[in-house]
């Protein structure tokens, strides 16, 4: 449908959020990897989750982050122990992902003396193959689901919002220096799980994130409409299958739409 070859990195993290989004974008630039036009698609846990970790913590930031990130995390209402976190990972990489060895000496050692690494595991029946067999975790209806979510919303985190909107800000501002053509999508979800949000936090970041991309010339789409059904879910939040062949087209279509004029042919 768009009449010409163009290639496609998928970037997403599991749990990523918008500054996390923004570190990788940035570092890809740096390391000679530009893309023509990033879609960003984002929703209000990208903005909301109480459950990550603060901005400079997260897994994308343990690893890319650097002494040029500092200007960026460092803000007055910081305590004095997470200045200490954020200046000493962003000079020591050790000290960043200190938590990954830690992991991988626990688990080695567990394996080399057969010890469960933890009486969370010490608890568990091994399987038949003497390995931890976890229960997939399959929700039943979305309500099930849904319930999974509530504390990541609430109560509603209104500072994490404002923290995470100046990075998005920075983002859009970031494609356009680099004359990046963005396209941000506002992604599906049920209705009951719209439900658990804050209605008057989910105002803010319609109306925000749909602000700062008129003002940074970003290409703005809303897909969170009667469109898409509860069979295109494979819970209250991610889309099945069917639902993603459908998002796929309905982008492809709309891309055609607006052109993506400053995409290069390959």
């Amino acid at each position: 449908n768009l009449e010409r070859n163009v290639k496609f990195s998928n970037l997403s993290i599991v749990s990523c959020m918008v500054s996390d989004m923004y570190i990788i974008l940035s570092r890809c630039v740096s390391a000679g990897k530009k893309p023509d036009a990033v879609v960003l698609c984002i929703q209000s846990r990208d903005f909301v989750d109480n459950i990550v970790q603060p901005i400079g913590q997260t897994p994308p930031f343990e690893v890319l982050q650097d002494w040029k990130s500092l200007n960026e995390l460092l803000r007055p209402s910081l305590t004095s122990k997470e200045v200490r976190e954020l200046v000493l990972s962003a000079f020591w990489y050790y000290y960043r992902v200190r938590i990954d060895y830690r992991t991988v000496l626990t688990e080695s050692f567990s394996a080399f003396v057969s010890h469960p690494s933890s009486l969370y595991y010490a608890s568990r029946e091994p399987s038949s193959t003497g390995r931890e067999v976890l229960p997939e975790v399959r929700p039943t209806d979305l309500a099930g689901f849904n319930k999974l979510y509530e504390n990541r919303y609430k109560p509603p985190n209104f500072k994490r919002f404002s923290l995470e909107m100046v990075f998005f800000e920075k983002l859009l501002d970031f494609c356009r220096r680099e004359n990046i053509q963005c396209i941000v999508v506002n992604m599906p979800v049920t209705v009951s799980h719209h439900l658990l949000l804050d209605s008057k936090l989910d105002n803010k970041y319609l109306a925000d994130t749909h602000q700062a991309c008129q003002e940074f010339g970003a290409v703005y789409f809303d897909f969170n409409d009667p469109q898409f059904v509860n069979h295109d879910f494979l819970d209250g939040f991610h889309l099945n299958a069917i639902g993603s062949e459908k998002f796929q087209n309905r982008l492809v279509d709309s891309l055609v739409r607006v052109g993506l004029t400053r995409v290069r042919p390959h």
